[in-house]
């Protein structure tokens, strides 16, 4: 049987090495953090759109989150975030295999009304169950009043008549010619005169930072789209933006949003995710443009027994050794690296 990983044997030793000894410092781009709350453009503000990081299976704990997530997240028109892994009974053939239970569902229904939800399924493990258990799990969600996105025949959704939302994934563990996947995104997938944001499942998990080919990809796809918030890494990677280079406007980029929820007691650098706000609407020369920016540090604890708790956490992700490394408030016109706490 096929150890199932989307990658060649050695990005997969990589991966198997990161998990051993931490996530990657390797910083080969400079990317910057924005500030946790930052104004891109003038705008006349129309809609908010909030996005969580990886929804990951909480290993038999029950998900709750804390008020003051919901706080964040209380004045958006709509929520967007990755729905990794399967709503099923069946018994996982793999470890690594993402299942998801009924709690976990009413947890995020309680979080966010159903109806605004918007949940990706274009990542590395939606096909963990096969075609069949997958779109079980859609099914399920939509009886619930989720809207799921990311298939190959529904890459897309449309949350207002303005904003249009792209899923896609780089990567997948198994076959999945049913899922919006491949090795580069189809241009064909933007739609003109829409309020693009591309949702990508992409880049390398376990890393800090960006590699370049992905601030290469993600700055090509700014020119087709509005916006970029990325996922799959499983650590915050910065939230940051580039000017257009026919208007000047700002677009932001985030490479990567962490996980939302994950529990696993011997991989504590899977429990940090970030959240992101964007406030959205027309310029005085009538195109709409990103205005105001939000983003905040989330973490996993487990320290009560059975419950897996989702919190706001003022400082950074925190591994030992790491903070004395990587995570240094060095600034730069107002953008940080990492910055040691919310600037």
């Amino acid at each position: 049987m096929r150890w199932p990983t989307p990658y060649d044997w050695r990005e997969s030793a990589g991966w198997l090495w990161r998990n051993l000894t931490g996530p990657r410092r390797a910083d080969e781009t400079g990317v910057r953090f924005l500030p946790s709350s930052a104004t891109l453009n003038e705008i006349a503000p129309r809609r908010r759109i909030a996005f969580l990081g990886d929804v990951m299976d909480p290993h038999g704990r029950r998900l709750t989150v804390d008020p003051a997530v919901a706080d964040f997240l209380a004045d958006a028109d709509f929520l967007v975030a990755n729905f990794e892994g399967t709503l099923t009974a069946a018994r996982k053939t793999m470890p690594f295999d993402q299942v998801h239970r009924p709690d976990t569902l009413a947890a995020l229904a309680g979080l966010f009304p159903p109806e605004k939800t918007y949940w990706s399924v274009a990542n590395n493990h939606a096909a963990d169950f096969g075609e069949a258990a997958c779109r079980a799990s859609i099914a399920r969600l939509r009886e619930r009043g989720f809207h799921v996105f990311g298939t190959a025949d529904e890459p897309s959704a449309a949350p207002c008549p303005e904003l249009r939302l792209i899923a896609w994934t780089r990567w997948s563990n198994h076959a999945s010619a049913y899922l919006s996947h491949g090795a580069t995104p189809d241009a064909g997938l933007f739609r003109p005169g829409s309020f693009n944001i591309f949702f990508p499942h992409w880049g390398y998990e376990l890393e800090w930072f960006p590699r370049r080919e992905t601030v290469a990809l993600g700055r090509r796809l700014l020119a087709n789209c509005d916006a970029v918030i990325g996922h799959h890494p499983h650590t915050p990677q910065p939230v940051t933006s580039y000017p257009d280079a026919a208007t000047g406007r700002e677009k932001p980029l985030a490479f990567s949003l962490g996980d939302f929820s994950f529990f696993g007691p011997r991989f504590a650098f899977y429990r940090w995710g970030l959240m992101v706000k964007l406030e959205i609407g027309p310029t005085a020369a009538g195109p709409w443009a990103t205005g105001r920016v939000d983003w905040r540090f989330t973490r996993c604890d487990a320290d009560t027994p059975g419950l897996l708790r989702v919190r706001i956490s003022d400082e950074p992700p925190d591994n030992g050794i790491l903070r004395k490394l990587i995570f240094l408030n060095s600034c730069n016109r107002n953008r940080c690296r990492y910055p040691r706490r919310r600037p």
